[in-house]
């Protein structure tokens, strides 16, 4: 809540910046409260003022991955990197590998598997031994067949989070994460229960595998019980009425409108932000 407070503060001061921290401000914005195609366009004049700066593109990027929009976000990540090269790539990349990220995803949801181990490949030179690179590495192997190679590398992500001291719920929730990204939503399922079974009062886990059930319309009926489960744990009110949402949503997914509709207005009129995707 006070995150968005902060959005709002400094938006309402956006006319007091410089063009491009108006610019800034608007988006990030728009990035909570208003709808993608708002965001863009605060992305794409970024760009018409500064086309050497590599942050507008990468934004972008992630922008058109979180869309699924896969064949916008290569050519803009693309140039990203084509500027860190000319900035200093190693010294960049070291610190902040999120461009070779992104980018890997969008190559891996077009199926251009050669291209997405070449970004592997680099992305392994600056940061080794991080868990979402074997996510990507782990997913590579699946989507070429190679479950010995892929079972190799979800070892390595157990171990770095054993290393790392992660609860086992949230090593389960990866794995969950992995597994459905795979397209092997049994075994997804499987973990993400196991995972609530492990934390069952953890209202940011209840979320996420809701999300996930929302979205591949699994385990419908078990989203309102999570939900209600969380709202009584939620610790303020943005936290609760995004849990209320969920739930409407879920039963918009099992074809109960009335119920659906009820719920959605409530958040509607309730909820103290009115946000893009309510």
């Amino acid at each position: 809540e006070q995150s968005r407070q902060w959005l709002i503060r400094n938006y309402k001061k956006r006319d007091q910046m410089t063009y491009d921290c108006n610019l800034y401000a608007s988006w990030a914005y728009s990035f909570t409260f208003e709808s993608p195609d708002e965001q863009i366009k605060y992305l794409k004049l970024l760009q018409e003022f500064d086309d050497k700066d590599p942050s507008s593109y990468v934004l972008l990027g992630i922008t058109y991955n979180l869309l699924k929009q896969y064949d916008k976000t290569i050519p803009e990540l693309e140039r990203s990197l084509d500027i860190i090269h000319n900035w200093g790539e190693e010294e960049f990349l070291k610190q902040n590998c999120t461009p070779l990220i992104q980018l890997g995803l969008a190559y891996h949801g077009t199926g251009q598997y050669k291209k997405e181990k070449e970004i592997l490949k680099k992305w392994e030179q600056y940061q080794p031994d991080t868990p979402w690179l074997y996510t990507g590495k782990a997913l590579l192997a699946f989507a070429e067949k190679d479950t010995t190679g892929a079972n190799r590398y979800i070892e390595k992500y157990k171990a770095y989070k054993k290393k790392t001291l992660q609860s086992e719920a949230a090593t389960d929730q990866g794995l969950g994460d992995i597994y459905f990204q795979a397209g092997m939503l049994d075994r997804a399922d499987g973990y993400y229960n196991k995972a609530l079974s492990l934390e069952p009062e953890n209202t940011g886990l209840m979320k996420a595998v809701s999300d996930y059930y929302i979205e591949f319309q699994r385990n419908l009926n078990e989203v309102p019980v999570l939900m209600d489960k969380a709202m009584k744990l939620a610790q303020n009110r943005t936290d609760y009425y995004t849990y209320m949402d969920t739930k409407g949503w879920a039963y918009y997914k099992m074809g109960k409108n009335k119920e659906a509709l009820a719920i959605l207005q409530k958040v509607w009129d309730e909820a103290p932000y009115k946000i893009y995707t309510i």
